[in-house]
């Protein structure tokens, strides 16, 4: 069993987003959980850093032992004229992390910087470099791959035709370090500068996630500083979605999120990323706040991962800090994949202190500088929606389950003197087995009737489960071999 993991999926984990899987219940209300900020955890140490470890991409290693961050270190040549005297302005770094929490920076030896490679720096030349790990991939060589967005000065390389297009490339390493050339990704030509990358194991796909254009007046790309009228095509920013099943050939960009009616006038999408979790597909979608230069992130989640159902109130699922907090602006998910370690989840993001706009006010000590940092949350695994009673207790009874051979584990917790009374129904809610009696907190479980283990056959093929909640909460239901 691996340390730490990204892959999610699995269909016969049962999870309490939109109550397919509840029959009925009374007294029982459905509640939302946001993760826990635990605080910065990589910060600019080092002078090629200067202000900002900004966090591009977080994935396990290929055996599961660590965690890897590729950051992106972005400077002004007015704050930081020495490393503008060094050539080093921009730089991506590599930094690895045992636990999640305390994170190292590895002397790669790969790029020299005052005349020594004693450093973490990554000889890659752009901002945006999304990974995943691919241990399935029988090729060493591609164990992981990456997708680059690689500016103008960059793209001649890549794409000679088209100078001054920024462009989406991919890449693969067999060890996160050394990368092969980028090959660009004709369908990403000209789409925003931000991006997701995951691997979707449900379905055996990869998927890329930006913000595509489709505001162009015209067929020819304009320069990138021009401001184009948008042409049939929704207002602000939107998340489209593009498929791979071997990181070569790509699906055209569709879209898949764009801002309504109920949204906050002056909200749009930065970008999002999706991944499969349980029995449906989740996403985290990064919200730019233009009116307040602020961004967060929203929880959504779908059956499919095309259509996307949103938080009733459009409630963030992690926000910016307090004033003074180093994450006092941003405090948006970073377009990754939490990672599992243990029975917890681990989520990154990145935390600012200035706006979404002008970096500060002009002629001030601070004016053209930037900030960024990483901070790690947490959540109990599976403990994004739960369904809970307080003390005067609750009903709850489910559909019919899968059974024959199979058992069933929970994740709940209680306080107090409260319990869970677990019941083992047929079809016709008749008793089969139980009641059960739960009591602490655990996100696994393991539910036995009786002296069998396994859950008992029946005529018609089903069993239901009748619950009684008092100062209880349940996250999920899992239906085991």
């Amino acid at each position: 069993m691996p340390r730490f993991t990204s892959e999610f999926y699995d269909p016969r984990k049962i999870l309490f987003f939109d109550l397919r899987a509840v029959h009925d219940m009374d007294g029982v209300v459905q509640k939302w959980h946001p993760p826990v900020k635990r605080g910065i955890v990589l910060r600019p140490e080092r002078e090629y850093e200067g202000g900002m470890t900004l966090p591009v991409a977080i994935f396990p290693s290929h055996d599961g032992d660590r965690i890897l961050c590729h950051y992106a270190c972005i400077n002004s040549a007015e704050k930081f004229p020495s490393l503008k005297a060094a050539g080093l302005l921009h730089c991506n770094c590599l930094a690895v992390s045992e636990d999640g929490f305390g994170w190292k920076r590895p002397n790669l030896g790969r790029t020299a910087f005052r005349g020594s490679t004693e450093n973490n720096i990554l000889p890659l030349a752009d901002v945006e470099f999304k990974v995943v790990c691919d241990p399935r991939d029988p090729d060493p060589a591609r164990r992981y791959k990456g997708m680059a967005l690689l500016w103008p000065n960059a793209g001649k390389r890549v794409y000679p035709d088209r100078p001054g297009t920024r462009i989406f490339c991919s890449a693969a390493s067999p060890d996160a370090i050394r990368w092969s050339e980028p090959v660009a990704v004709p369908h990403f030509l000209e789409t925003g500068d931000t991006s997701g990358l995951t691997y979707d194991e449900r379905r055996g796909l990869f998927l890329f996630t930006t913000r595509p254009r489709g505001y162009w007046v015209g067929p020819e790309f304009p320069a990138l500083t021009s401001r184009p009228i948008k042409k049939n095509s929704p207002d602000g920013r939107w998340v489209a979605v593009s498929t791979s099943r071997d990181f070569v050939e790509w699906s055209p960009l569709d879209l898949v999120l764009t801002r309504d009616a109920r949204d906050e006038e002056g909200v749009d999408f930065y970008c999002a990323v999706f991944f499969p979790y349980g029995d449906l597909y989740l996403g985290l979608l990064r919200r730019h706040h233009f009116w307040h230069g602020t961004m967060d992130t929203e929880l959504v989640w779908g059956n499919d991962g095309v259509r996307w159902n949103r938080s009733y109130y459009r409630r963030a699922f992690l926000s910016p800090g307090d004033l003074g907090d180093e994450d006092w602006c941003f405090g948006d998910l970073i377009n990754c994949k939490p990672i599992r370690r243990g029975n917890e989840l681990l989520f990154f993001y990145e935390g600012r202190n200035h706006v979404h706009a002008p970096h500060a006010v002009r002629g001030t000590p601070n004016a053209g500088a930037m900030d960024a940092f990483m901070g790690v949350a947490t959540l109990r695994e599976d403990g994004f929606v739960s369904l809970e009673s307080g003390a005067h207790g609750g009903h709850l009874t489910t559909e019919v389950l899968p059974a024959g051979g199979k058992r069933l584990a929970l994740n709940a917790r209680t306080v107090g003197d409260g319990f869970i009374s677990i019941e083992l129904l047929n079809r016709r809610f008749e008793p089969l087995a139980g009641p059960l009696r739960f009591s602490g907190d655990d996100t696994a479980r393991e539910l036995r009737f009786g002296e069998e283990v396994a859950l008992p056959r029946t005529e018609d093929g089903g069993v239901m489960l009748r619950l009684y909640l008092e100062n209880a909460a349940i996250y999920s239901l899992s239906i085991r071999d």
